[in-house]
């Protein structure tokens, strides 16, 4: 039986997997390091020096959180082999520390679209994302992902707190829009390769056969 849903059920198998967030809970880890109550919030914290750009005004949030992402490899290593194991079999590699990702309300955007296959990433072919939200996404506070490969249509990705997105980020089209919703997002990337990418291959992860 199937633990998952899938977000796109009409594009590519991007499964949609929960995590307990009170035994892994991302949320609180990155509330105490800004000091707040409400991740969704963060825009409004004041910023420490005037900076010359959103990019720069962003880096500096997700650098607070990169600094102390020790403090969350448990609870990742824990997600790991409760939740994606049982789904796709044995890793052969995992990322940490992971991406971090802090898309603020009424800015900008620092994730143009692209896919992780380009080149200049490096990435291998196998490579599959798992993509963890701490706060609710949903329209351009989100990521925006391909349908099918070389579709050209993109689609939001909607997720509450304690829900993760698997998807092909390698050959699938992604990124961001400026964020014109009232709250902010953060989310972790994890990049993994599956020991026996055949499992994954049967469950429809890859975009491409």
């Amino acid at each position: 039986m199937k633990n998952y849903r899938l977000l796109f059920p009409d594009g590519a198998a991007m499964p949609v997997l929960r995590h307990d967030t009170g035994a892994s809970d991302l949320a609180a880890w990155a509330k105490a390091i800004f000091g707040v109550d409400a991740l969704e919030l963060i825009h409004q914290l004041p910023d420490p020096q005037v900076f010359s750009s959103y990019v720069h005004r962003l880096y500096y949030r997700v650098n607070q959180l990169k600094d102390h992402a020790e403090q969350i490899k448990e609870p990742l290593e824990r997600i790991c082999n409760e939740i994606l194991i049982p789904l796709i079999g044995e890793v052969l590699k995992i990322q940490f520390p992971p991406s971090i990702r802090c898309h603020l309300a009424g800015a900008g955007t620092a994730s143009a679209f692209h896919r992780d296959g380009d080149p200049k990433y490096g990435v291998s072919a196998q490579s599959l994302n798992l993509w963890i939200p701490l706060t609710r996404v949903w329209g351009t506070n989100s990521i925006h992902i391909e349908e099918t490969v070389d579709s050209g249509i993109y689609r939001p990705v909607a997720l509450q707190p304690g829900e993760m997105l698997v998807f092909d980020a390698y050959h699938l089209m992604h990124g961001s829009y400026p964020n014109n919703t009232p709250l902010s997002r953060i989310s972790l990337d994890i990049r993994f390769v599956p020991k026996d990418v055949s499992i994954a291959r049967k469950l429809g992860l890859y975009a491409t056969p």
